[in-house]
């Protein structure tokens, strides 16, 4: 713990990584009085003792507004140790923010990354619709897994419950040969008017397309054409953008 208490002088810190640490109250006592801090990140992490809200207003929120969680163990403990109010980009696994969704609402978020496959495929959609129920509407920028080609969930009111929304990334775990997924992935992000950056691509390790540029520049005219904002589009890993009215290929 030598190396946390010697954290209490260095007050202009505005990056913090923790990787396969165990992580007490006493590791919150000296982060929450960092006043410079701009992101903080737990990879492999365990958080131990009891969450920081049990202590009756005892103990200091962390304030910032980056956070970073890759499989970690005892997510209420985090949260509880942060300010929501004060958050405006998470990352952190799918199944965490399922767990966590309550917690979500309370925050301000303005960019969310769910980085973990779905733990259980078979109600992965449910479990989505949960989550996107929950989250504010001040989002903005978001990448989320789906399962392919994911028609339950694009159906539902919660999918268009994001009126600030400008970015989206979809991590298929399976995007099939041939491109009908893709189309009816496209067709289902027309309610999303504002929408600047569309991606669509195949978790690492999963089945992916193989889509040439005429096919997304078609995609884009025929099913995108009522985003007026829309100025990007890749579909797994073939990309356009609009430039001077046009869209052209973008180099690779």
């Amino acid at each position: 713990m030598l190396y946390i208490s010697g954290m209490t002088h260095m007050k202009n810190i505005r990056e913090l990584a923790f990787f396969c640490n165990t992580i007490k109250n006493a590791h919150w006592d000296v982060i929450a009085n960092l006043e410079s801090l701009e992101e903080l990140s737990f990879t492999h992490c365990k958080f131990v003792d009891r969450p920081a809200d049990e202590d009756h207003g005892k103990r200091l929120k962390v304030k910032v507004p980056c956070l970073r969680m890759t499989r970690c163990n005892g997510v209420a403990q985090l949260t509880a140790a942060i300010d929501a109010l004060h958050l405006r980009t998470l990352t952190m696994g799918f199944q965490s923010a399922a767990n966590q969704a309550d917690w979500l609402s309370k925050t301000s978020l303005t960019d969310l990354y769910l980085n973990d496959i779905f733990v259980a495929a078979v109600d992965g959609d449910e479990k989505m619709k949960y989550i996107l129920g929950k989250i504010p509407q001040s989002i903005q920028v978001m990448m989320v897994p789906i399962n392919t080609p994911g028609t339950g969930l694009f159906g539902d009111l919660v999918w268009q419950n994001m009126p600030l929304l400008r970015s989206l990334t979809l991590k298929a775990m399976d995007l099939f040969p041939g491109i009908t997924a893709a189309h009816m992935i496209c067709e289902s992000i027309r309610v999303h008017r504002g929408l600047q950056s569309f991606t669509l691509n195949a978790w690492p390790g999963h089945i992916g397309l193989t889509v040439s540029a005429a096919e997304v520049q078609h995609m884009v005219q025929e099913q995108l054409g009522n985003l007026s904002e829309l100025n990007f589009v890749d579909i797994c890993g073939t990309a356009v953008r609009l430039v001077d009215g046009k869209w052209i290929d973008v180099a690779k």
